[in-house]
């Protein structure tokens, strides 16, 4: 009876049930080679795949957009040029039905199929000082995701985490800015104080279980909400407007914090925070652990997801608490079908998927070399043998 409605539970709140088996991946392509070659790829910013199953990827720290056949051949590389180079380097990337927008630091530039630059779009003069995350609506119309406070030397209780999701729109030759939803980020900040009591020592908690955003296509954003019920995600997405044109809410198997998590947990914080500190004047190990330990958010369960993906296959995938040896269960439902199952795919744990198609999986790993690879993973269905 209870599994009967665990099952009915999940169906009222996806639209569907989880599917009951799982998908799988095996790898099929490569693209990026060893440090220094020439088909390197240094810190990949974005990445997509094309309406013809070519790979669009944004190099950020080698400031380039490069585009790739699936099994490796570079079709078009653009770096700096005369029109770019004051923009800085590139960090994101949108595709069109004819061309694509590359998002620069400085600039929004429109480039032809063939690597032609169309229009360039500048960006709010803020940005970098009160927002980051820029999304452009249209020409002087963006969505961003506003700065948060530092709160210098204030505990966790006492710090404000809220989040603002702003309209920043250009009227004339002036700027506004204004506030259209608030993201909760009580439970995302680890603060950590030291000993004497005069600084804090900062960083993510292991377990974070706030709000976070996501773009969602031109003129959105989106926010994943996951302080509700154990195993509870809401997906919202505003327009510029302030108006929600989208939201759904799903429901995965929740999981239990276990004391060991927890206890890993205390151990790899308190040792960053002993690396970043000289013991010797911020007290002894066991004090720092005593102030890690109280410092850490435990929830009784761990958030249910930890990242997410919009894909050009018309689903969203969700990055799940689930593990199962070195593997990570992926859920995806299409977002435009309410009664739709969640698809459970089984993932390696290094992998940060990008996007996907109806046939691959694709995403990104840091290897051991310190170069990063884009991988297509081909998607292998329950009872398949995937050959």
């Amino acid at each position: 009876m209870r599994i009967l409605l665990a099952w009915l539970l999940l169906f009222a709140l996806t639209g569907g049930p989880v599917a009951a088996q799982s998908w799988t991946t095996v790898p099929e392509f490569e693209i990026g080679g060893p440090p220094e070659s020439e088909s390197s790829l240094w810190f990949v910013g974005d990445m997509e795949i094309g309406p013809h199953g070519e790979i669009y990827v944004v190099e950020t720290r080698a400031g380039r957009v490069t585009v790739w056949e699936p099994l490796g051949t570079l079709t078009l590389e653009l770096g700096p040029s005369s029109q770019t180079e004051a923009f800085g380097p590139p960090i994101g990337i949108r595709l069109e039905p004819r061309g694509f927008w590359v998002n620069h630091r400085g600039a929004f530039v429109r480039y032809d199929e063939s690597g032609s630059v169309l229009e360039t779009i500048e960006r709010p003069p803020a940005e970098g000082r009160g927002f980051d995350g820029v999304a452009m609506v249209d020409d002087g119309l963006f969505l961003a995701i506003g700065k948060r406070p530092t709160n210098v030397g204030m505990t966790a209780e006492e710090a404000v985490w809220d989040w603002p999701l702003l309209r920043v729109q250009r009227i004339g030759e002036r700027w506004t800015t204004d506030t259209i939803a608030v993201l909760d980020g009580d439970r995302t900040v680890l603060a950590v104080r030291r000993s004497d009591g005069n600084a804090v020592w900062y960083s993510t908690q292991p377990f974070a279980d706030g709000d976070f955003p996501y773009r969602a296509g031109r003129g959105r954003l989106g926010i994943v909400v996951r302080s509700g019920a154990p195993g509870e995600v809401r997906l919202t997405e505003i327009s510029a407007s302030g108006d929600t044109v989208w939201s759904r809410r799903v429901m995965l198997p929740p999981q239990r914090l276990t004391t060991e998590a927890l206890q890993g947990a205390h151990d790899r914080v308190a040792a960053r925070v002993l690396r970043s500190h000289d013991p010797s004047r911020h007290g002894s190990e066991e004090a720092v652990r005593r102030r890690v330990v109280e410092a850490v958010y435990a929830p009784d369960y761990v958030p249910a997801v930890t990242t997410m993906a919009t894909a050009g296959s018309g689903e969203i995938w969700l990055r799940s608490s689930e593990t199962s040896d070195t593997l990570v269960a992926w859920y995806a439902f299409k977002r435009d079908d309410p009664r739709a199952s969640l698809r459970r795919v089984l993932l390696p744990a290094w992998l940060l998927v990008r996007d996907v198609t109806a046939t691959h999986v694709w995403g990104t790993r840091m290897d051991p070399r310190g170069a990063m690879q884009v991988l297509g993973r081909r998607l292998v269905a329950p009872g398949s043998l995937g050959e």
